[in-house]
């Protein structure tokens, strides 16, 4: 009968973890700014052509500067790695 109550209390909290506590927690309200990038809210840098990137950190400078710190990677035997920095900025 222990046993069966762990396993309850156990899908319970994975339940409420996994189903309930996202929908509790809400993004910050806001919206798109539509002038960033030049028009559209977003913008897209290619770092290699033919190659993989992924952003892993992202900080707001004090003059609103925008970095952008991830990796890069082509895929060839080596397995070649690089860092990637950008910076962007309101034109």
């Amino acid at each position: 009968m222990y046993t069966l109550k762990f396993w309850l209390k156990i899908v319970l909290l994975l339940l409420f973890w996994g189903i309930l506590l996202p929908r509790l927690a809400k993004a910050q309200a806001g919206a798109t700014d539509q002038t960033f990038g030049g028009g559209g809210g977003s913008v897209t840098s290619y770092f290699l052509p033919n190659g993989h990137a992924v952003a892993n950190s992202i900080a707001v400078q004090a003059d609103g500067k925008i970095l952008v710190l991830g990796g890069t990677w082509v895929p060839t035997a080596a397995g070649t790695s690089q860092i990637a920095l950008a910076r962007y900025q309101q034109l």
